[in-house]
């Protein structure tokens, strides 16, 4: 996930479940398209990019956030949908790539238990990014946050069959927006693991000292969304925010 930090350029996505140069944009509805001089590798140690303005224009900052899955990818036929994974080796995180059927229905996304988060996008365009959120709701499964959107939820049972995730699948309904016929999907799914990774909520004061936020463990990157108002997302890492206040 790639920003330019000197520019209104949009964000790049990229994943090894889709391949190198396959570029979506996480402000927008626009459709995958195929960056020959975008992201062209993903290393052991790194990635490598091309010449895209969007990735890596001269003398102008980036911010990058990655996360590691299998370095390969399974089948998975747990679902009613197959799916192509790749998960994580602490079961925190798992890229799953399927092609929707446009009615009710179930895909496997990998992890050992079910994922609290999860952010699913079709790669025609046209449609927003959905944000399935375990906490974003009184009813979880009834809707979802917006991605490319300042919009509080949005209430849609046709999103997940107004069903939570499972520790095995995730439940699609009818909607476009997660699983349009005959056409390809990815979505990305995480979990609460200890020490790795926390997906949750808290209640905001207005206050200069604000809540505290307990994870277990201090967080590299931190993703917030107002869930019942029209503000944006914003993220806080320790790559740009290098300074602890304690």
């Amino acid at each position: 996930w790639i920003k330019n930090r000197d520019a209104a350029d949009s964000h790049g996505l990229y994943d090894a479940v889709r391949g190198t140069t396959k570029q979506i944009e996480s402000d927008n509805t626009s459709a995958e398209t195929t960056e020959s001089e975008g992201l062209t590798a993903f290393g052991s140690d790194g990635f490598t990019v091309g010449s895209l303005a969007q990735l890596n224009t001269s003398s102008e900052n980036y911010v990058a956030w990655q996360w590691l899955g299998a370095n390969g990818t399974s089948t998975n036929e747990v679902g009613t949908l197959t799916s192509t994974v790749s998960v994580a080796e602490a079961d925190h995180f798992s890229i799953v790539s399927y092609t929707g059927s446009g009615s009710n229905t179930t895909v496997g996304h990998g992890l050992g238990a079910a994922p609290e988060m999860v952010i699913v996008r079709e790669l025609p365009g046209g449609d927003d990014w959905n944000v399935y959120h375990t906490d974003a709701d009184s009813s979880p499964g009834g809707g979802s946050l917006r991605l490319d959107s300042t919009a509080a939820f949005v209430a849609d049972a046709t999103l997940w069959n107004s069903t939570v995730p499972s520790s095995t699948v995730v439940s699609l309904g009818t909607s476009a927006e997660t699983n349009q016929s005959s056409t390809a999907m990815i979505a990305y799914c995480f979990r609460s693991v200890a020490g790795v990774c926390k997906v949750g909520s808290y209640t905001g004061n207005g206050a200069i000292d604000g809540p505290c936020i307990l994870t277990g463990f201090a967080p590299s990157f931190v993703l917030v969304k107002p869930a019942d108002a029209a503000n944006p997302w914003t993220i806080t890492d320790i790559a740009r925010d290098t300074y602890n206040p304690t």
